[in-house]
């Protein structure tokens, strides 16, 4: 019994050892890493940059919509317009990349005064995003209870980033019934970023 025990015990094979990556491998293996992250990084940077101009004419589009609302709802003015440094008041320098806010304007001057009730605020766009609007819709856009808008016939505004006025640029085309239409830049009536 002993002697065919050990022919049993000699035909198992003794468990495989684990090995890690060489040196080289791991070397290897970080750069293919690098090349296929080098590839990859100009498409990610442009999805970055178009997120970012499509979330702020989104963001843009829902405020108008959200003072037009609080107007007729409220029955009173409601203004939109470009937001100081401290989030409670109105600018007219600058541009709307610089932020907005959507406040209650009781006394229709397009400015916020003690006890008028701020209704959204909206932070920054990216550094490199300018956002301009014609004469008319530079600094502000008033809403009133009858669903019309301060704006008379249609307004532009214009969206762009570092790549400037191109296929990335957008803008938003705003009647005097307060509607907002978003399109490329180029199909608007403007030929600049403003």
């Amino acid at each position: 019994m002993q002697i065919s025990f050990r022919l049993m015990r000699s035909n198992i094979s003794p468990p495989c050892a684990s090995r890690g990556f060489t040196l080289i491998e791991a070397l290897m293996v970080m750069a293919v890493m690098i090349i296929l992250g080098n590839a990859a990084a100009p498409s990610f940077r442009l999805y970055i940059s178009n997120s970012s101009m499509n979330s702020g004419i989104s963001d843009f589009v829902g405020a108008m919509q959200l003072s037009k609302a609080e107007s007729i709802s409220r029955i009173e003015a409601v203004t939109l317009c470009k937001k100081n440094t401290n989030d409670n008041g109105c600018v007219s320098t600058g541009d709307w990349s610089q932020g907005w806010i959507s406040f209650i304007d009781s006394n229709r001057n397009g400015t916020v005064e003690n006890g008028e009730e701020i209704l959204s605020v909206r932070s920054a766009l990216g550094a490199d995003i300018t956002f301009k609007g014609t004469l008319a819709v530079a600094d502000f856009i008033s809403y009133f209870p009858s669903g019309i808008s301060s704006i008379i016939g249609a307004q532009t505004l214009v969206m762009c980033d570092s790549r400037g006025f191109g296929e990335a640029a957008k803008a938003v085309l705003v009647t005097i019934t307060g509607n907002a239409s978003v399109m490329t830049a180029s199909e608007s009536n403007q030929t600049t970023c403003l």
